[in-house]
């Protein structure tokens, strides 16, 4: 009876002070199917380059559609006052610049079920680290819906996957260079 107590008290303490894996699925890939393929769709989506130095800027775009299969339990069905902007966890870069097709975009636009809308949005790496990071639409009434990041793969033909965990790296300037991809955690 002491044996089995001493290991299930072994087996308890391994279990809590052992790291956990990152989680595989983020992004895009962390929502429900039914907001992935009845809201948006997103295609052509490609940023500049995954890997900067603190500062230096990239861009990111691409082509969001809102999807005529809109479920009518969000935004009543109607969604008609959208934002484009960028998922970051916290602080870690800068928007600089927003284009909507081809309009710069500071605030809110009208949209309408239906449409496409070419983006363009410039961002600047603030914080050094590595971090995910992806273009978002977010719709009043529904949420935030979140499109690929860097190293998914987005294509006319079919809806987004992602191939391996998207990230984002700033450096500082007197670091060298190192690949957004060598690993798969995507916090410094």
């Amino acid at each position: 009876m002491r044996r089995r107590l001493l290991l299930i008290l072994v087996a308890a303490t391994l279990v809590t002070v052992v790291p956990a894996t990152a989680a595989s699925a983020h992004g895009e890939r962390s929502q429900e199917g039914f907001l992935r393929m009845r809201t948006v769709g997103w295609t052509d989506v490609n940023f500049t380059r995954d890997t900067v130095m603190q500062g230096e800027t990239v861009t990111v775009t691409g082509v969001v559609k809102i999807l005529d299969a809109w479920p009518s339990s969000l935004a009543k069905g109607v969604p008609n006052t959208c934002f484009m902007s960028m998922i970051a966890p916290g602080p870690t870069i800068v928007l600089k610049e927003r284009t909507i097709n081809g309009e710069s975009m500071p605030t809110r636009i009208d949209c309408t079920k239906g449409r496409a809308y070419d983006f363009s949005m410039t961002f600047a790496g603030r914080r050094v680290g590595r971090w995910h990071v992806h273009p978002a639409f977010a719709v009043k009434g529904a949420g935030t819906l979140i499109g690929p990041g860097p190293g998914s793969t987005s294509r006319r033909t079919r809806p987004a996957s992602s191939t391996r965990p998207p990230c984002w790296a700033a450096r500082p300037s007197t670091s060298r260079t190192t690949s957004c991809r060598s690993s798969g955690s995507g916090s410094p």
